[in-house]
């Protein structure tokens, strides 16, 4: 059985992939509606169909352990077993989210497996916050992997 370390240096970097369409509309209806719009305080993206018109025009960028300091609502756990207690947490866990789809995500990344994009929004002043994949992100920093995200810059005059 390999260690964790040597396993870390024989894996491979995941490719990170623009979300579905279908994951995109779970996010907004469970994220978006559930936790960010209550949050801004107004709501930019009233319809489905116009938060996916603004994840298009949503660009990529790697994100650094230093870069990722200035985004807000980020736990930044850096082991499996933070992580895993992070997860027990969420409403998800365990029916969605639990010990196996940890497993199941960091052998995705070390293999070199597909991963959707965590995404981040951003105001026009620059301030930062995670939407989604705060844990795709960590499993990212912990297998010393720099994830690649979506930005979503919201409309002008919506403050983070």
């Amino acid at each position: 059985m390999q260690s964790f370390s040597q396993h870390l240096r024989e894996s491979k970097s995941v490719t990170w992939v623009r979300p579905s369409p279908s994951t995109l509309k779970t996010e907004y209806a469970v994220e978006y509606k559930k936790h960010l719009s209550p949050e801004l305080g107004e709501d930019p993206y009233p319809t489905e169909k116009s938060f996916l018109k603004a994840i298009e025009t949503a660009y990529t960028e790697v994100i650094t352990p230093s870069t990722d300091r200035a985004i807000r609502n980020r736990s930044r756990t850096t082991s499996m077993k933070g992580l895993l207690n992070l997860i027990k947490g969420y409403r998800s866990y365990p029916k969605f989210r639990n010990e196996k789809t940890l497993e199941d995500m960091k052998d995705v990344m070390v293999s070199g497996g597909k991963m959707d994009m965590p995404i981040v929004v951003e105001d026009t002043h620059g301030n930062r916050r995670v939407f989604s994949g705060n844990t795709r992100m960590d499993m990212a920093f912990i297998l010393k992997m720099n994830p690649t995200v979506l930005v979503l810059t919201l409309p002008k005059g919506i403050e983070l």
